[in-house]
Formats: structure tokens, C-alpha cells, sequence
């Protein structure tokens, strides 16, 4: 008799704790349930705040937008596994910054484009893919070389890449494609230049009789050209020099005429500073 109750005894504290270890186990369960869920609320809070900042800071095409937002979710989402997994203040800082490093060039390949984050021309020629016509290779050897350039400037923000961007725009790009893109660059100095040049000759009466659908077009162009070779050459003074001398030896007639008007109010101008200084 004695022996059952003791048996039954064991029986019930073996059933007891067994129910008390399945409901710690339930209450652990829950509870690291709830912190996933919070820290699951938090990455997204995160992802939509760095979407925001972003949006405030750089430009971008509204058809990109949903994809950058989702880059930027994700994100958040495998840098909060930091804290779901416990690390160490330091392994925790690491691993967010390597989750960074992992979306970075994907977030920059849609905002390059349209902003200063890599080297001017680079981003230029990305800029006006579609206007000069850049195929799929072309465009994805550009980007390449434009995430570097990026990731380079970062680092060291003074760094001079521009005779290292053409050496690359030169080998990749056709002359009419790296024509196009400089002009396309310049489009709104060289509009201005010229519609100085035909005002300051319109002024001066210069324009009667000229045909300015034939002339127009070439002064435009030779301006354009300028523009064109004072990038390409920007640190090679010599080589500048020399296609600069060149281009002014076929000079259209509208920039002859306007280079004279020049030249004559420079000498007008000099000689009434000399006459304000004779006694």
C-alpha cells in the first residue's frame, strides 16, 4: 500500500513538472515571439525612415521608387537580425555595416545618375544613356566603373579622377556618343554664349543680310566644340592649346563677326583708358 502512494506521489510530481517545463518553455516561446514581433516593427520603422532621409537628400526617376523603397526595407529587415541573434556591441556594429556594404552599390546603381555621388562625367554620360544611345554592355561597364569611382570618393573626397574618367569615357564610348554627352552637358552655357554672340552682333547691326538659318547652326556648334575640348583636355594644357588654336582657324562666320566686335570695344575701351591718363 505503501508503495503505491509513493509511487503515485512520484507520479504527480513527475506530471507536474513536466506541465511546469512546457509552460516555461510556452512562456520563453512567447516572449522571444514578442521581441521578434518588436523587432520586426522596428525594422520597418527603420526601412521607411531611411527611405525618407534618402528621398530628401538625392534625386531619382518616380518609376524607381518602389524598388529603392523595397532595397531599403529589406535592409533594415537582415540588420535587425543583429539583435534577434544577441552579438556583442562590437559583432552587432559589424554586421549592420556589412549589411550596408551588401545593398550599397544596389541602392547607388538608381541614384548616380541624378546625383554628386560619383565622378562628374561618369555620371553624365549614365545620366544621358538613352539620348546617346549607350547599349546594355556599354551602360553596365559605365555603372561599374561609376560604383567604384563612388566608393573611391568616399574614401577620399579631394581625389582629382578626372583625365581617369575620359581615359575610360574614350575607350567605351564611340566619338559621336562622348560628343553628344559633353554637349548634352554644357547644353544650357552654350545656348547662353550664343544667344549673347547674335544679341551683341544684333546690337551692333550686324545681322542684316545674314542668312541665319545657314549661320546659326555652325556658331552653335563651334561653341559646343569648345566646351567639348575644354573637358576632354581640362588637365592637358598642351594638348588643349592645340585643338583649341585648331578650332579657332575654322571659325564660322558668326563667331568671326562677333570675335571682331570683341576685339574692336577692347581696343575702343583701352584707348579711353589712355586718354583719361593724358595730360
Amino acid at each position: 500500500m505503501m508503495k503505491k502512494m509513493f509511487l503515485s506521489c512520484l507520479l504527480l510530481v513527475a506530471v507536474n513538472c513536466c506541465t511546469l517545463a512546457q509552460r516555461v518553455v510556452r512562456y520563453v516561446g512567447e516572449a522571444f515571439a514578442f521581441r521578434d514581433s518588436v523587432l520586426d516593427e522596428v525594422a520597418l520603422w527603420n526601412g521607411e525612415e531611411a527611405f525618407e532621409r534618402m528621398r530628401m537628400k538625392y534625386r531619382f526617376k518616380k518609376v524607381d521608387a518602389g524598388r529603392l523603397k523595397h532595397l531599403y526595407m529589406e535592409r533594415e529587415k537582415e540588420k535587425i537580425l543583429a539583435y534577434k541573434v544577441e552579438f556583442s556591441a562590437r559583432n552587432t556594429v559589424c554586421l549592420k555595416d556589412y549589411v550596408d556594404s551588401i545593398y550599397c552599390d544596389s541602392i547607388y546603381r538608381y541614384l548616380i545618375p541624378y546625383n554628386k555621388i560619383s565622378s562628374e562625367n561618369l555620371t553624365c554620360a549614365l545620366k544621358f544613356a538613352k539620348r546617346i544611345k549607350l547599349d546594355e554592355a556599354q551602360y553596365e561597364y559605365l555603372m561599374s566603373c561609376a560604383l567604384r569611382m563612388a566608393h573611391r570618393l568616399e574614401k577620399a573626397p579631394l581625389t582629382n579622377v578626372w583625365n581617369e574618367e575620359f581615359d575610360i569615357l574614350e575607350k567605351s564610348l564611340t566619338y559621336k556618343q562622348l560628343q553628344s554627352m559633353l554637349i548634352l552637358k554644357h547644353k544650357k552655357a552654350i545656348q547662353k554664349e550664343m544667344d549673347q554672340v547674335w544679341t551683341q552682333l544684333e546690337e551692333a547691326n550686324l545681322i542684316d543680310g545674314i542668312d541665319s538659318t545657314k549661320e546659326y547652326s555652325p556658331a552653335r556648334m563651334h561653341i559646343a566644340m569648345r566646351y567639348c575640348i575644354n573637358d576632354i583636355y581640362r588637365h592637358k594644357s598642351g594638348e588643349r592649346r592645340n585643338n583649341l588654336e585648331e578650332l579657332k582657324k575654322n571659325r564660322p562666320l558668326l563667331i568671326k563677326m562677333y570675335d571682331a566686335l570683341v576685339q574692336r570695344k577692347k581696343e575702343k575701351k583701352e584707348e579711353e583708358d589712355y586718354r583719361e591718363f593724358v595730360w
